[in-house]
């Protein structure tokens, strides 16, 4: 005798999600980056003091370093990174720790102070 084939049943269709009825909400709206600016338009309250290193001092080296910072909305460096070498990283360090200890003036937009992104280059020249 033969088998008999299996007959399966259909699965039935699941039902789909519930939809709730109701106003739609948006989401927050996200803070919008900080752009980017000039330093001449924080302008300081300490400006960066850089002290030229020794070892650059004896070897000769000069150069500038570009420095990225991110200004709070206190005007103190957030974040500061290299944007640009001087092509010597005792002076790129140098460069850093000179924005770190620097202040600006707080960026203000339509009455409320914003963090801002600026470039700020400090030049080693041996003189």
């Amino acid at each position: 005798p033969e088998p008999k084939p299996v007959q399966r049943k259909p699965q039935p269709a699941r039902p789909a999600a519930p939809v709730e009825a109701g106003p739609q909400q948006a989401a927050p709206a996200a803070p919008a980056a900080p752009r980017t600016v000039q330093a001449s338009q924080l302008g300081w309250l300490v400006q960066p003091n850089p002290a030229y290193p020794t070892r650059s001092r004896r070897a000769g080296e000069q150069g500038t370093a570009t420095i990225r910072v991110l200004v709070d909305v206190t005007g103190r460096p957030a974040q500061v990174s290299l944007a640009s070498s001087s092509g010597h990283a005792d002076l790129d360090q140098a460069a850093l720790s000179a924005v770190r200890a620097a202040q600006f003036r707080p960026y203000v937009e339509g009455g409320l102070a914003q963090a801002v992104w600026v470039h700020v280059p400090i030049k080693f020249v041996l003189q």
